[in-house]
C-alpha cells in the first residue's frame, strides 16, 4: 500500500467491502495504527453513518463528528485525538437523516481537501458497496480505494463490487482477502 500510494501520490485511501461483516472496521483502524507506527501523521474517519464503530474501537464518544460537521456546527475538535501518536479520529457523530446527502456534499469535499492538507494520510471508513450508495460516492472523491472481501463471498457480490469500482473509475489501490 505505501508503494501504491507512493505512485499514485494520494493522501485519501477509502476502505469498502461489498456487504457488511466482511471486517473493514477492523481492518482500518489496523491499516490507521500501522501508518501512525510508521511515523505518518493520520486522520481515521467514519463514515459509517448506519453503523459506526470506530468511536467504540478506540473508546471515545460519538455526540460530535462527521455529521454534525457537515451539517454545519462548528468543526472545532472534530478530530479526536487517540492513544496512538500520530493518528487523529473523526467519529461519525449522531447518524443524520440523509447520510448520502451530506457524503456527496460541499461540506464533505471542503473536510477532505483540509485534512489533506493538515496530515499525510487519510483513511475512510464507510458503508458496505452494495448495500449504500454512500461508498460509491465517497470513491469519487478518494484518491485511491483499498477493497476487502471475505473468502467465499459470492462470486457475484465481487463481480457487483468489481464493475461498479471500474465503472466510477475509482483507482482501486489494492485488494485484502480475510
Amino acid at each position: 500500500l505505501q508503494i501504491a500510494l507512493a505512485e499514485t501520490g494520494t493522501r485519501i485511501v477509502q476502505v469498502c467491502s461489498s456487504r457488511s461483516g466482511m471486517g473493514r472496521s477492523t481492518l482500518v483502524a489496523n491499516l490507521a495504527i500501522l501508518f501512525a507506527q510508521s511515523n505518518y501523521s493520520v486522520v481515521l474517519v467514519d463514515a459509517n453513518f448506519r453503523h459506526p464503530v470506530l468511536h467504540r474501537v478506540f473508546d471515545t464518544d460519538n455526540h460530535n463528528g462527521l455529521s454534525t460537521a457537515l451539517c454545519g456546527q462548528p468543526a472545532a475538535n472534530i478530530v479526536k485525538p487517540t492513544m496512538m501518536k500520530n493518528l487523529g479520529l473523526i467519529t461519525a457523530g449522531p447518524t443524520p437523516p440523509h447520510p448520502v446527502e451530506l457524503i456527496g456534499s460541499v461540506s464533505m469535499i471542503e473536510l477532505l481537501e483540509t485534512l489533506k492538507r493538515r496530515v499525510e494520510l487519510v483513511i475512510i471508513d464507510t458503508p458496505a458497496l452494495l448495500e449504500y450508495p454512500d461508498a460509491g460516492i465517497l470513491a469519487e472523491q478518494s484518491g485511491g480505494v483499498v477493497f476487502l472481501h471475505r473468502e467465499g463471498e459470492p462470486e457475484a457480490d465481487l463481480k457487483a463490487s468489481q464493475d461498479f469500482l471500474k465503472n466510477i473509475r475509482a483507482t482501486v489501490l489494492g485488494y485484502v482477502t480475510t
